[in-house]
């Protein structure tokens, strides 16, 4: 009698497995339509640009139902993205046209030899001001472009000769600081299906930033190391000031400052390298501590 008691009780527990694991399997089969609603149409798209209101084949109504009203959603989304891009590249081109204007006039006044000194000095201010309000638009104007897919992806870049070629442009600026630029590649890496001249915006603002907000005298670090796993890291790494922690999530918002205004920035540095690494499907990486610096690492996937 004990042991048809245990042979029963191993088969009831065999049993429950069997329509417990049968259940799992079910559940799942009929979670198919739902996972591919999420993966397609939330998950897998990186830009609002992207998105395709392809309907997921399901002879479920509830699904059928959530996939048409993420389509909607998705749809509202990405037309707003659109008229919110069209407004900026409109606004960006009328503003330069009437800043144009100024900044000539300004100048004729100023190279008028009638002009009284004390005018003289505030048309030089105010050129100033119209330089910088013309550099905020151009910067607008040229996000919008990347953002507007404008740029072509066609070429192969080997990334340490282009670090090289910012590192030669920004000389000067290093040389005035008394910084001294340290280099460690431990292989070098070519990125394939890129557009040069937007990587080289990229690298030039990551290294101008770690040159602007480094300390006299202090070092700045390039570091670029294959993973085991082909993807790149190139690493930015300066001796500077530092960012907050409540502050880095906030580095590549538009128009977010949270650094003295140094009379030169207008917080869009960053804000070009995130959109450019977004257009390139790049990482970008950033630790910071105050007065002790700053690192910022892009993540390059593996070449195809």
């Amino acid at each position: 009698m004990d042991a048809f008691h245990k042979y029963t009780i191993w088969f009831l527990v065999c049993v429950v497995l069997i329509f417990f694991f049968i259940d799992i399997a079910y559940g799942r089969l009929l979670l198919i339509p739902f996972y591919k609603i999420v993966n397609r149409k939330l998950q897998d798209v990186k830009h609002p640009s992207t998105f395709r209101p392809d309907t997921i084949k399901t002879s479920t109504f509830e699904f059928s139902y959530l996939d048409r009203s993420i389509n909607d959603m998705m749809t509202k989304v990405k037309d707003a993205f659109e008229i919110e891009r069209e407004f900026i590249t409109n606004v960006s081109h009328e503003l330069l046209t009437p800043i144009s204007i100024l900044q000539t006039r300004t100048e004729n006044i100023l190279s008028d030899p009638k002009t009284p000194s004390e005018i003289a000095i505030k048309m030089v201010e105010s050129q100033k001001t119209l330089t910088r309000l013309s550099r905020i638009v151009k910067a607008l104007l040229y996000i919008s472009k990347i953002e507007n897919r404008q740029y072509l992806k066609e070429e192969n870049v080997m990334l340490k000769s282009l670090v090289e070629d910012v590192l030669s442009e920004i000389e000067e600026r290093t040389a005035s600081k008394n910084i001294t630029v340290h280099q460690h590649w431990a292989s070098d890496f070519e990125f394939r299906n890129c557009n040069r001249s937007l990587l080289h915006t990229m690298i030039f603002n990551l290294v101008s930033n770690a040159v602007k907000y480094n300390k006299e005298d202090g070092e700045i670090f390039i570091l670029g190391h294959q993973e085991q796993d082909d993807k790149f890291i190139l690493t930015i790494k300066d001796t500077g000031v530092g960012i907050a922690k409540e502050n880095i999530e906030f580095v590549f918002d538009r128009f977010k400052r949270f650094r003295p205004d140094d009379g030169s920035s207008f917080g869009l540095g960053l804000p070009i390298v995130h959109t450019i690494a977004e257009f390139h499907n790049l990482k970008i990486n950033v630790t910071s501590e105050i007065n002790t610096g700053s690192s910022f690492s892009v993540l390059f996937p593996p070449s195809a």
